[in-house]
């Protein structure tokens, strides 16, 4: 496997796991799918940005951190 299939993968990984998170917090997947692809989002940086900015928004909604 060469760095940028390993960088791939990873991102793919990190991809599933912040989409578990939401759905671990109730959300169905269709919520889930049209969080990840905000904005027309396809690349997965982009779909990575979509998902890390809103399970941290729900973090801080939580905590009371206004």
């Amino acid at each position: 496997m060469n760095l940028l299939q390993a960088y791939t993968a990873q991102q793919v990984e990190q991809l599933e796991l912040y989409q578990n998170v939401l759905r671990c917090c109730g959300y169905t997947p269709e919520k889930v799918k049209a969080i990840t692809e905000m904005g027309g989002a396809r690349h997965l940086e982009q779909q990575l940005c979509n998902l890390r900015g809103h399970v941290s928004y729900l973090y801080h909604h939580a905590s009371g951190w206004k």
